[in-house]
């Protein structure tokens, strides 16, 4: 079917565009989705397009909410009245000043005394308001279909008063019957115009379901009515087993491309018919992403930690990715440690530490090119034996005739660290704990807390709002960073 075609030049054109109208760039993604898609494909993501079409602010902060007090929803109650506007559809209008109400007064109708409109009613509504409304929409262009939806109080007055909507529209002297009725030209014009316009094609069903409806009726299908005006369409492709090989392989040259998002039909088919993409993977002969968790990795891992005297009772030995992976694969945990050939609940293999053993594992670490200022974290197991036998970590790399690679920190060193990480836009809550425990032990150590580092720093924290219906509850930790103006 007939669809835009983009390319890049096209996309910053259309991000312009939109920033020029005062469209927000962070809710694209649920207003114009094409546009969204359409930079992934042809820019690399979102942020990336906004920065190449020169956008400042690309990322805006959300906006504070706004705190209702009884003053102003007194102040706010008050200016509806003097304005004329209808006290009794607040609750559709305004929906954060009705619920305001209730929250700060107990009911609509305590608010309303407490703003001196006790004594404010709905007039009644009589055959003559009613065919004054409902000539009034009529010359303002408003729709009288649907009117129970958009004026239920309207709808029931009409029906009340003249025995129904129809009725009241004839007394009115309109003509009660208002569907459009569809012929094959009207519909060829519809469809011409909306492709005139830019409209999209591919979501009819969705924003012009009677004009829809109406080419199914009088064409047979979509498809054929937008042949018969004339436009080029777009077949959906044919999925077959040896095409969705071909197309992964084509696929694994480009390890960047997030499959999920540029081509959601080749995995869709995938599952159709190999069901799932890893399945689809072995019988293409291909290797599944770095970075993906498999079966097969799932039980190395789990065979890996478990030579090495990590502990099988812990989910995931405490690594919340192979936890999930191992859940997602194998229902569970113990499922998962079963099927790699480990009894469940089996005594972990001990490992004899001598002194030796620990110099020989501590050179064997300095050969392989890791760190061992992190042992601590990444082999507990010889960072216990190392301080069992030599009575320190550091004392155990002297033995083994190495220097400890440990930093002296310094004021100056932790606010440049602290400034360096704020410039690179990381983390400065609670997270440094993780991200760098020695930063943070070193400004307790310096400055007495964290929060009296980021202050000689030149950053302060502010509270950050808390949202009820976030997955998980904020910490008290857990801030935002913001620099002194």
């Amino acid at each position: 079917m007939a669809r835009k075609r983009w390319t890049r030049e096209s996309v910053i054109q259309a991000v312009r565009a939109r920033y020029a109208a005062g469209l927000s760039m962070s809710t694209a993604w649920s207003e114009d989705t094409t546009l969204v898609a359409a930079a992934h494909r042809h820019v690399g993501n979102w942020r990336e397009t906004l920065a190449i079409a020169g956008i400042p602010n690309a990322h805006e902060k959300p906006k504070r909410r706004c705190k209702w007090t009884p003053a102003r929803v007194i102040a706010e109650l008050q200016t509806r009245y003097r304005e004329g506007k209808s006290l009794t559809s607040v609750w559709r209008d305004c929906p954060a000043l009705y619920n305001a109400a209730k929250r700060r007064f107990g009911s609509w109708t305590d608010a309303l005394a407490a703003a001196g409109l006790a004594h404010i009613h709905p007039q009644p509504w009589t055959r003559e308001s009613v065919l004054q409304a409902i000539k009034t929409r009529h010359e303002q262009g408003l729709p009288l279909t649907c009117i129970w939806r958009e004026d239920s109080q309207l709808y029931y007055a009409a029906k009340k008063r003249f025995g129904g909507w129809h009725r009241a529209l004839r007394a009115a002297g309109l003509k009660s019957k208002l569907r459009r009725t569809w012929t094959r030209r009207s519909v060829l014009e519809a469809i011409r115009l909306r492709e005139k316009q830019g409209q999209p094609l591919s979501r009819i069903w969705q924003e012009d379901n009677p004009l829809f409806c109406a080419a199914v009726r009088r064409f047979g299908n979509w498809q054929n009515a937008l042949e018969a005006a004339g436009l080029e369409i777009t077949r959906r492709r044919q999925w077959t087993e040896d095409r969705v090989l071909d197309e992964l392989r084509a696929w694994q040259r480009f390890p960047e491309v997030d499959l999920r998002k540029q081509d959601p039909g080749l995995l869709g088919a995938a599952f159709r018919l190999f069901g799932g993409l890893q399945n689809a993977l072995d019988a293409a002969g291909l290797d599944p992403r770095s970075g993906r968790w498999t079966k097969r990795r799932v039980i190395e891992a789990i065979q890996d930690g478990y030579v090495r005297g990590l502990p099988i009772e812990r989910s995931g030995f405490n690594n919340v990715a192979l936890a999930n992976a191992a859940r997602r694969r194998f229902g569970d945990w113990p499922s998962a440690v079963v099927a790699a050939g480990i009894p469940w609940r089996a005594p972990p293999p001990k490992k004899k530490w001598s002194r030796q053993k620990v110099l020989q594992a501590i050179h064997d670490l300095v050969e392989s090119g890791a760190s061992v200022a992190k042992v601590w974290k990444e082999d507990r197991c010889l960072h216990c034996a190392a301080r069992n036998h030599f009575g320190s970590w550091n004392k155990a790399v002297l033995a083994a005739g190495l220097t400890p690679s440990r930093k002296r920190w310094t004021k100056q060193m932790v606010i440049e660290a602290v400034r360096a990480r704020y410039d690179r836009g990381q983390s400065l809550t609670s997270n440094i704990f993780k991200d760098d425990a020695a930063l943070a032990g070193a400004a307790y150590r310096l400055f007495g807390g964290w929060r009296q580092a980021l202050t000689a720093a030149g950053i302060t924290l502010t509270n950050q709002e808390t949202n009820q219906k976030q997955r998980q509850p904020i910490s008290r930790e857990n801030k935002e960073c913001r620099v002194k103006t």
